[in-house]
């Protein structure tokens, strides 16, 4: 869920140290786990959350403050090294290595690398920034556990796939084909605490962006092309029965192409944004890719 830092891991994930006696959650990947793209996407950001909790376990304090659903997710994104296509029905374990990559005043800033368990090789990363909320407001962290997530603070020696934000504002950014849609939240979108589970925000962006993508067709713009990286920000909490608004739009950044979809409530308030990164698989090979029909 978006908007609460509780979470339940699969019983298919377990907790483990790695040689360097780093924090490593293993996690074994059925069929439906990769079968498609929104499936792999989703499943990262669920196991990203997991990791979380191995990572930060023993900060004095944290176990309480997640109980408490006192740290809200304010943004959640993840890159994709391989495909789904190369994962299906050939990896079938993975390790993910959680990092603390920042701790500020209010919030903590987190990535996770994934990690074909027999192979050692990476396929995806995700990251993420938590904040200490009261009463729906920002608050600092607490002493003990400030103190304790910044001992956890590592390096990041991994080249960063996620554009800031103001990089992003940056682009000439032109309106989508698809002029937009909506989506009524379910209540299959929530958890047990009536939020939409941020994985379920996998699945909602890319049914927003193959509606763009069916737009493009019928305009005969459109190219087969694969999902680098996306980063979803999180500005309100969405319960189910909201009604949800979009608008997309597009612009070029540097060989890829940037898509940005902007989430707004029925009465036009806004709730969430997204940006994504997508290669044309014609222009750029990418390990895994076995045809060129991937939306």
């Amino acid at each position: 869920m978006a908007f609460a830092a509780r979470r339940v891991v699969s019983q298919a994930a377990r907790r483990r140290l790695s040689s360097d006696g780093k924090p490593v959650l293993r996690s074994t990947l059925c069929w439906g786990d990769t079968s498609a793209a929104w499936d792999w996407a989703a499943r990262t950001l669920t196991l990203s959350d997991g990791a979380t909790t191995v990572l930060a376990e023993n900060v004095d304090g944290f176990a309480e403050l997640w109980r408490r659903n006192q740290l809200v997710l304010r943004k959640h994104g993840v890159a994709f090294d391989w495909s789904h296509k190369a994962l299906h029905n050939s990896v079938d374990t993975i390790d993910v290595r959680p990092r603390c990559t920042r701790v500020g005043t209010t919030s903590w800033a987190f990535a996770s690398d994934f990690w074909d368990a027999n192979e050692k090789e990476r396929v995806a990363t995700t990251r993420g920034v938590f904040v200490h909320v009261k009463a729906g407001r920002p608050e600092p962290l607490p002493d003990k556990v400030a103190a304790g997530l910044r001992e956890l603070v590592t390096e990041d020696d991994c080249d960063d796939p996620f554009p800031g934000s103001a990089a992003m504002d940056a682009l000439a950014w032109a309106e989508g084909a698809d002029g937009g849609g909506d989506y009524v939240v379910r209540q299959s979108d929530a958890d047990s605490l009536g939020h939409i589970n941020n994985a379920r925000w996998a699945h909602i962006l890319y049914d927003a962006r193959l509606h763009a993508i069916d737009a493009e067709r019928q305009e005969g713009k459109w190219k087969c092309r694969h999902v680098n990286a996306f980063d979803v920000e999180y500005i309100r909490e969405v319960k189910p029965g909201s009604i949800l608004r979009w608008t997309s739009s597009v612009a070029a950044y540097g060989a890829r192409v940037a898509r940005r979809f902007e989430f707004f409530f029925d009465d036009g308030g806004p709730c969430t944004v997204v940006h994504m990164l997508e290669s044309t698989i014609e222009s750029e090979a990418w390990v895994g890719f076995l045809n060129g029909d991937e939306p």
